[in-house]
């Protein structure tokens, strides 16, 4: 018999010490929400098959190592679709508990949640808002949804309302909301969201920046009329579907090159070059494990519509050549045998402005939604240490403070 208490007072005790569970009602929340209870089926990427494995997972007689990964800081893949690409999961328990952190939630608040998936995440949410409050949660598939409420109901939760619904529209029979949260990737806001927000609330949206996994959590609220915005972190979701998907239009590119060539996904690299001073290095992942990287990142993607994350790093990628920025060095692509040097030449000179801004981090930009105006996916420097991106309902304007700048 298998003690999972032990293993999850063991997980708990590891996001503690990683500094993403930070208060108490968090701490309790993930202490009395079981993971494993929401999963009967998921999938482990196996290198060797060079696809996904299917696991069977049965919360009442589980299989010990099974019951190890589960509660492991690490997300887990819970559905794919026809051509075995991943399509929903539960996120990692790191992310999900420094989002939790960032809700600032009270009991007795309404949370409103765009995308159920397991139902975890919303059971996080109702042990924090307690009984008086109210968890909406929305997941455009059915096969979730039917699951997500069986759980709840067999674990006792009725203070969640789980329902079958494109998550752009909201739900405002259960609003207004103190607070609402996405956890998918969005291409934009949703001006229904904005309806159904509380006058004192605020939203936190992973909203795409500069490719289809790359996500800023993007804290938004009314501020005297208008609609404010600040990053608080980074995160990489999968994306949304329904109105808010990338529907291969330009806009929903955010409006960034996200369709990367085969001489990238596929090929080898015809020449390197070494970091440039001041960008770590990382065993690997860059985005993920560096915040210096994140926020150089950012400030590409602001500056040149080539800016993408790949698999292998991120940089300028366009179908005929491509730099891409590694954990450990530079990895120049090309459709050619001889490099092409005017993605390179770029890149650096990016970083060496953004190191004359005073390598500003993501958080240190003000970002307003306007209703959009331009023609969708346009990305253009307005003036000074000002941009905009015009997305699909709302153009976001997006400004450096002047003392960073400084």
């Amino acid at each position: 018999m298998i003690d999972r208490s032990k293993l999850l007072a063991r997980y708990v005790q590891e996001l503690i010490d990683k500094g993403v569970i930070r208060s108490t009602h968090v701490e309790h929340a993930f202490r009395c929400v079981e993971r494993d209870r929401f999963l009967r089926r998921f999938y482990h990427h196996n290198p060797h098959q060079g696809g996904w494995e299917q696991l069977h997972h049965d919360p009442e007689n589980p299989d010990q190592q099974l019951l190890r990964l589960i509660y492991s800081d690490q997300a887990l893949v819970t559905l794919l679709n026809e051509k075995g690409m991943p399509i929903s999961s539960t996120s990692q328990p790191a992310l999900v508990a420094h989002m939790l952190e960032l809700l600032e939630l009270h009991p007795g608040a309404r949370v409103l949640e765009i995308g159920t998936g397991t139902g975890y995440n919303a059971a996080l949410l109702s042990e924090i808002v307690g009984e008086q409050g109210v968890v909406t949660t929305l997941d455009i598939r059915e096969e979730l949804i039917n699951q997500a409420q069986q759980i709840f109901s067999s674990l006792g939760y009725r203070n969640i309302q789980a329902l079958c619904r494109d998550g752009f529209y909201g739900a405002s029979e259960y609003g207004p909301y103190d607070r609402i949260v996405a956890t998918v990737g969005c291409t934009d806001i949703s001006p229904h969201w904005l309806e159904q927000l509380a006058p004192e609330g605020f939203m936190l949206i992973p909203l795409q920046h500069g490719g289809l996994s790359s996500h800023p959590l993007v804290r938004i609220w009314l501020e005297k009329g208008q609609i404010i915005g600040r990053v608080m972190g980074w995160s990489g979701f999968m994306p949304i579907q329904g109105e808010l998907a990338w529907a291969g239009k330009f806009w929903a590119e955010s409006p960034w090159t996200t369709r990367v060539p085969p001489c990238v996904l596929q090929g080898e690299p015809v020449d390197s070059r070494p970091l440039p001073p001041g960008l770590p290095p990382t065993a690997d992942a860059p985005l993920l494990q560096s915040t210096t990287h994140q926020a150089f990142y950012f400030f590409l993607t602001l500056n040149d519509q080539r800016a993408c994350a790949t698999l292998k790093g991120y940089g300028l990628v366009a179908p005929e050549a491509a730099v891409v920025i590694t954990g450990q060095q530079i990895l120049l692509y090309s459709q050619d045998a001889k490099p092409n040097e005017e993605p390179y030449q770029t890149t650096l000179a990016l970083y060496h402005a953004w190191q004359e801004l005073g390598s500003p981090c993501w958080g240190d930009y003000r970002l307003q939604f306007l209703p959009a105006s331009g023609a969708p996916g346009q990305l253009y420097k307005r003036q000074g240490n000002s941009w905009v991106v015009t997305r699909k309902w709302f153009e976001q304007l997006t400004q450096l403070s002047s003392t960073v700048a400084a």
